[in-house]
């Protein structure tokens, strides 16, 4: 399946595997580095298999783009230097030094962050069915 980048004009190729790279994205999250460190521990005391712990991990990602996308928060400013960029399969990465960001009028000075950007389109979340 192809669909048209809105902003450059191009066609993109929409396969399984870009699919679940960008759905993927938020188990670099603290919350999702933790239940991954959980689930290999589980894994490993043989209390759970792998097989579960893979289910577990893709039920996440679907549950928390549907949550961010829902619960939207205050709008905010970030206000930084870009210290590197990098595009690969339709994803965003960004890297960012001396960050000050501005949310609901109270600033938050930050030493680094890393922004992760995604088109919703491309992920087609809302049309999949998970068991």
């Amino acid at each position: 399946m192809c669909i048209r980048d809105r902003y450059m004009g191009k066609v993109i190729k929409r396969s399984r595997k870009n699919q679940r790279k960008m759905c993927e994205v938020y188990r670099s999250s603290k919350l999702g580095v933790t239940l991954t460190e959980c689930l290999r521990e589980l894994e490993t005391n043989n209390k759970i298999s792998k097989d579960l712990s893979q289910r577990i991990m893709k039920k996440f990602d679907v549950t928390i783009y549907k949550f961010l996308k829902q619960h939207k928060g205050p709008k905010g400013n970030i206000k930084a230097h870009l210290s590197s960029y990098n595009n690969c399969d339709n994803t965003w990465k960004l890297r960012l030094r001396g960050v000050n960001l501005n949310v609901d009028n109270e600033k938050k000075p930050i030493h680094s962050m890393m922004i992760y950007a995604v088109k919703s389109e491309l992920l087609d979340i809302d049309k999949k069915v998970t068991k």
